[in-house]
């Protein structure tokens, strides 16, 4: 989770549990507090998941992360790492169409 500070505005750690969203940070806390602790003193944001029938997991969030700032130069590897990827998700604009109008933003 720390590292994705790097590029990440907000990071979260996810770990299992059994309990139901209201005794999550509960169960985190006695099953390792060392943990529960330092997550939240790094600023990083926690989510609970709980095993649901079939496949599927239930999510909740038990600790928002703290907005991180990012290193410019950081952001700037990550998306040009991850390029094709954001592309196509729309995340970032295709790099044809930004090279045939430079000055749109």
């Amino acid at each position: 989770g720390l590292n994705y500070t790097r590029f990440a505005h907000r990071s979260w750690i996810a770990v299992p549990v059994e309990t139901d969203a209201r005794q999550a940070a509960n169960q985190l806390r006695e099953t390792d507090s060392s943990l529960f602790d330092y997550t939240i003193s790094m600023g990083l944001g926690i989510l609970a998941c709980r095993r649901r029938p079939g496949r599927a997991y239930e999510v909740f969030p038990i600790h928002w992360p703290s907005r991180n700032s990012p290193d410019r130069i950081e952001l700037d590897r990550f998306a040009e790492r991850y390029r094709n990827q954001l592309e196509q998700a729309g995340v970032l604009e295709n790099r044809s169409r930004r090279d045939r109008y430079p000055d749109y933003r």
